[in-house]
């Protein structure tokens, strides 16, 4: 188990599932959140460089390094649900 202090007020304590080397000659985690198993927990070390992503029904979050032994995390907005329709779409209700 590893817990990510992302915010102030989000600590996120995971299940490390799987582990791989990653081609970068760092190595990947991947797993889920135990706060919300439907989650889905994945990064990616090489170093001091991370890279990653926590989803939990309701949240997306975004992990990435900055230098200096720093790391940006940010909330971000979940995509919509796939609409069916391949290709482009310039409608307001089909933005991808």
């Amino acid at each position: 188990m590893k817990s990510l202090n992302l915010f102030d007020d989000v600590v996120v304590t995971g299940l490390v599932e799987h582990t791989a080397p990653a081609f970068s000659g760092g190595y990947s985690l991947a797993g889920h959140p135990l706060e919300e198993p439907p989650g889905t927990l994945t990064l990616v070390v090489n170093g001091a460089t991370v890279a990653g992503t926590v989803r939990s029904p309701g949240a997306l979050y975004d992990i990435r390094s900055v230098g200096g032994g720093l790391y940006a995390m940010r909330e971000m907005d979940e995509p919509p649900p796939e609409c069916g329709v391949e290709g482009p779409h310039s409608e307001p209700d089909h933005l991808h």
